[in-house]
């Protein structure tokens, strides 16, 4: 039952309404609709006090109930809105899909350039520049600085360390290489000196290793009178480049070294007595 909300509610009215089971309107102008309590679900007689169309929408409802002295609901206030609650909702959740969609491409987008500028170049950059120095093996080649002061850039400072000791070791030995090739250079060329003193006296020279018995060297006459064995130059020296002689060391092996030890004693004795019989004679 609608009533017009100029339209004083008296208990008159009231009574009117409860004893009245179907819904009955009284002024279309009314802003509400008074109904049973038992029937608002149910009653189909019910007007609105305005007249509308079914448009088939969503509709929002609100109910108002009042109790009598007893305590008991005796009356409801109904008031209904058509709104497209379904259709405002899905719209707004398709918007706002399509922003959070479109904030993350964005948002992607940007931290994957940022990621390709800062690091992956910067990593290629790196790899280039030690591939260079591995195939050039040179490693006054160093890393050039970047602007940012990051965790790649302390990577490129201590690769320039890396290389900057390396080059420095590279230096050393090369220093140390050069040294050792002076020194095996003037040994040798003390060495031909030496043997060139040694074919050149006439007497019997012999180095023997002292540990073990080895025969290192010897000289021309030794060769030529005790192991009756001839040089293949007349002069006993063959000079080289320098000026030397450069003659071959003796290498054999220890047992052979004592049984030449053994023969170069025989030979001795027998010339040192072949000398003391001439030298009776002789006296």
């Amino acid at each position: 039952m609608a009533v017009n909300d100029k339209l004083p509610i008296t208990s008159e009215l009231v009574n009117n309404f409860l004893n009245t089971r179907n819904g009955m309107v009284i002024d279309n102008g009314s802003g509400y609709s008074f109904f049973k309590t038992g029937e608002i679900l149910s009653s189909y007689n019910r007007k609105c006090s305005i007249d509308v169309e079914n448009s088939g929408s969503t509709r929002m409802a609100v109910f108002q109930f009042f109790n009598d002295f007893k305590n008991q609901k005796r009356l409801s206030i109904r008031t209904d809105v058509s709104r497209s609650i379904f259709e405002i909702a899905s719209s707004t959740f398709q918007s706002s899909i399509l922003v959070i969609l479109g904030i993350f491409i964005t948002v992607s987008m940007i931290c994957f350039i940022l990621f390709e500028i800062v690091i992956i170049r910067r990593l290629i950059n790196i790899r280039n520049h030690v591939r260079t120095i591995t195939n050039e093996n040179n490693f006054s080649k160093t890393i050039p600085k970047s602007i940012f002061n990051d965790e790649l850039e302390q990577l490129s400072a201590d690769i320039n360390t890396m290389l900057r000791s390396l080059l420095q070791y590279q230096n050393t030995m090369e220093l140390d290489t050069q040294t050792m090739q002076s020194l095996l250079e003037r040994i040798s060329l003390a060495e031909e000196q030496a043997r060139c003193v040694m074919n050149i006296v006439q007497d019997f020279i012999l180095i023997i290793d002292a540990s073990d018995g080895a025969m290192l060297t010897m000289n021309s006459a030794f060769k030529k009178h005790i192991l009756n064995t001839k040089e293949p130059s007349t002069n006993n020296c063959s000079p080289n480049s320098n000026g030397f002689c450069s003659n071959n060391n003796l290498s054999i092996s220890q047992t052979e070294s004592q049984e030449l030890i053994s023969e170069v004693r025989h030979q001795l004795v027998l010339h040192y007595f072949v000398e003391f019989n001439s030298m009776e004679k002789t006296a």
